[in-house]
């Protein structure tokens, strides 16, 4: 909400993925979380302008995480990218491959 984000719409420039947002994912449960001693994965959709590069690219990983397998821009299940650990992993339609809940589950798993 914007009263604890800042954020006022789904844009760069509205603080959704963008540098000023990075700097406030540093105050963000992940970073908490790690220097307590856990191990973090992030697996899903991240924010809507994630992965564009205006708010960073596939590149920007958010602070906090040890793993990290998210989305480029809005929920997809097919023929989308995914940012695994910031390098970018295009996937197509292949449904024993792509399908992106399948894939996250297998690679939860190893």
């Amino acid at each position: 909400y914007m009263h604890n984000s800042g954020a006022f719409n789904n844009s760069v420039v509205g603080l959704c993925g963008g540098p000023a947002w990075q700097q406030k994912e540093k105050e963000g449960f992940a970073p908490k979380l790690q220097g307590a001693g856990y191990q973090t994965l992030y697996a899903g959709k991240y924010m809507n302008m994630y992965g564009v590069p205006e708010a960073g690219g596939t590149e920007q990983v958010p602070v906090g995480w040890d793993s990290w397998y998210g989305l480029v821009g809005n929920s997809k299940f097919y023929n989308y990218t995914l940012s695994v650990d910031g390098v970018a992993e295009k996937h197509g339609d292949n449904y024993e491959e792509d399908y992106f809940t399948d894939l996250i589950h297998r690679r939860a798993l190893k």
